[in-house]
C-alpha cells in the first residue's frame, strides 16, 4: 500500500497545472482603477459616494461607491470599493422587489417551488 503522501501528490499536481487565472477586474474595470476610469469602463451614468460607514474601520481609509445598474440582465445595485484611490473590490445586491407581494397563501409546496425558481431563475448560477 502506498503511503498517503504518494497517493496526495498526484491529486495536487494536477490542481495546479489546471489552476483558474483570477479575474483581472470587474466590468470591464482592471483592479487598481481609479473612480473615474472604473465608472468609465462600467458605462455609469450616475453614480454616488458613500458616506456612510461600511464594513471596513474607519482608520483603513476605504471610499465607496454605489450604483444601478444591470448585471446579466437583472437590475442591482453594484458597491465599488477604493482603497487609496485604487480599486479593489465590488459587491453586487440585486433587486428582487417583484417578488415583495408573491402569493404563499395558495397551496404552500408549490408557492414555496415557484418563489425559488423564481429567484433561481432570475441569479447567475
Amino acid at each position: 500500500m502506498r503511503p498517503p503522501f504518494q497517493l496526495f501528490l498526484p491529486l495536487l499536481l494536477f490542481a495546479l497545472g489546471h489552476a483558474v487565472e483570477p479575474p483581472d477586474g470587474f466590468q470591464g474595470a482592471a483592479w487598481g482603477a481609479s473612480p473615474a476610469e472604473v465608472r468609465a469602463a462600467a458605462e455609469l451614468d450616475a453614480w454616488r459616494r458613500i458616506n456612510e460607514p461600511n464594513d471596513f474601520p474607519p482608520a483603513v481609509g476605504i471610499t465607496t461607491y454605489s450604483a444601478r445598474t444591470e448585471i446579466a440582465g437583472y437590475p442591482a445595485t453594484v458597491k465599488y470599493y477604493f482603497f487609496g484611490e485604487k480599486f479593489f473590490q465590488a459587491t453586487i445586491a440585486f433587486d428582487f422587489s417583484n417578488l415583495e407581494n408573491f402569493d404563499f397563501n395558495y397551496n404552500v409546496f408549490i408557492s414555496v417551488d415557484r418563489y425559488y425558481r423564481a429567484i433561481h431563475d432570475q441569479t447567475i448560477t
